[in-house]
């Protein structure tokens, strides 16, 4: 049996924000970083912040408004 080894990807629809990561140093302070980065670019990175604000593809029956739900999590690196 042979084959091709699998793709494998997350997809997520109705996200309405364009920046959904960022990261941050040990003070708090926002790392800004590239497609290019290098490990030693982050190095300083101790927290990645998640934020999606994610639109609802069905109307609410009484409003006839589409629902937003905003989530934001972090993931911390501590010593």
């Amino acid at each position: 049996m042979t084959g091709s080894t699998p793709t494998y990807y997350t997809e997520v629809n109705g996200v309405m924000n364009t920046t959904v990561f960022a990261a941050f140093d040990h003070n708090g302070a926002s790392v800004t970083i590239t497609p290019s980065a290098s490990a030693s670019d982050l190095a300083d990175v101790t927290a990645i912040e998640i934020t999606l604000s994610v639109q609802s593809s069905q109307a609410d029956p009484k409003s006839g408004k589409f629902p937003t739900t905003n989530v934001v999590s972090t993931a911390e690196i501590r010593d």
